[in-house]
């Protein structure tokens, strides 16, 4: 045996290695696993963006897309005149239960909002009782365009009795599109009216109300019941609106996945057009957004720039804004389209006859 250093022993060199490949796998099935749980867990985000447009002066369409042959807008007892160029309805595509892929896909397209899904479906309601409101909602905003367009026209406006609600004073006495005449003598030509009249009479007084049904008048006495927010007030259980008094019946038809209120403006600027000679776009391609009353007063809408950007894909050049959305229109106006601000239906009217004319209009 001899003295001196000692040798080492000797490492493998296949250790470290193998380590590292156990190491990449380890990760590479973590990673595969985290893949896996994106794309099949649901993120609680809607994507909105662009969605489709519909011309109010042409044909419809149905719910796939197709062609239906049959004009959105027609009028009954009343032949239309000729009308050219476009008016049309704009959405807002809803994407929701995406999983992490989509989500992202989505947002990076650079079309697309990311939005937390709260503020498209409420907690608090199904996506039925959602969907059931906008429809309910879409419904009022083609009556109420029909109103202001027969009303800028110059037909009359009157209360009407849109329903009854069951088992109220009214059950059985009045019926749905009966014209209110007076309510306990008082004269009722607005909404208001009919409000004031009732509401300054308590639970169990009786009213005489006379009313029009088909041409004729006739009337009805009511004892007035508990009104649902304020018992010590008198109700008489009817869903009024304000309607034209007009010799002919308008209609339109669109798909049923279109809702809510955002399309009245366009709506009633269509049966404008379609019961006035001339040409209200001038032969060009016209969209816009808006709610509207039976006054024509223009209310503001949500996903103004997404709007804009479906109109403007589509072939649109003229961008109708409700005067309280023109700040955030102005954010972002797709070139190409150029956006007018209205306060009311008059004004929308006003300002496509200057548009013909090349006279100044007021822009956002």
């Amino acid at each position: 045996m001899t003295t001196g250093q000692h040798d080492q022993p000797v490492r493998s060199r296949t250790a470290p290695v193998l380590q590292r490949i156990v190491a990449v796998l380890v990760a590479g099935c973590a990673f595969v696993a985290l893949l896996g749980v994106a794309g099949t867990v649901e993120v609680p985000y809607v994507a909105l963006g662009p969605g489709p447009t519909l011309d109010l002066l042409g044909d419809g369409v149905d719910n796939e897309g197709k062609d239906t042959g049959k004009p959105v807008v027609t009028l009954v007892g009343k032949d239309a005149d000729q009308t050219s160029g476009r008016l049309r309805l704009v959405t807002v595509s809803a994407a929701d239960q995406l999983n992490m892929f989509q989500a992202l896909n989505l947002w990076f397209s650079g079309d697309e909002e990311l939005v937390p899904r709260e503020e498209v479906y409420p907690s608090d309601k199904s996506r039925d009782q959602v969907e059931q409101e906008n429809a309910a909602d879409f419904s009022n905003s083609e009556e109420a365009a029909e109103a202001a367009a027969l009303g800028e026209l110059g037909y009359p406006l009157r209360v009407r009795v849109a329903q009854i609600v069951p088992h109220s004073p009214a059950d059985g006495a009045l019926r749905p599109e009966d014209w209110l005449v007076s309510v306990g003598g008082a004269e009722t030509k607005t909404l208001e009216d009919v409000a004031k009249a009732v509401g300054s009479h308590k639970p169990g007084d009786e009213l005489d109300i006379v009313y029009e049904r088909a041409g004729e008048r006739g009337s009805a006495r009511i004892v007035l019941a508990p009104a649902e927010n304020d018992p010590a007030k008198g109700r008489i259980g009817v869903k009024m609106r304000l309607a034209a008094d007009s010799p002919f019946q308008v209609r339109i038809t669109v798909p049923a996945k279109i809702g809510g209120p955002s399309g009245g403006l366009m709506f009633a600027l269509s049966v404008i057009d379609k019961l006035t000679p001339g040409e209200l776009t001038g032969g060009q391609d016209i969209a816009g957004t808006g709610t509207i009353e039976p006054d024509g007063k223009v209310g503001p809408i949500g996903g103004i720039t997404h709007k804009m950007l479906g109109a403007r894909r589509d072939g649109a050049t003229v961008f109708l804004v409700p005067s309280e959305n023109c700040a955030e229109a102005a954010t972002d106006i797709p070139a190409g389209l150029r956006v007018l601000k209205v306060a009311t239906l008059h004004d929308a009217v006003q300002e496509l006859d200057d548009l013909k004319a090349n006279k100044p209009v007021p822009s956002c």
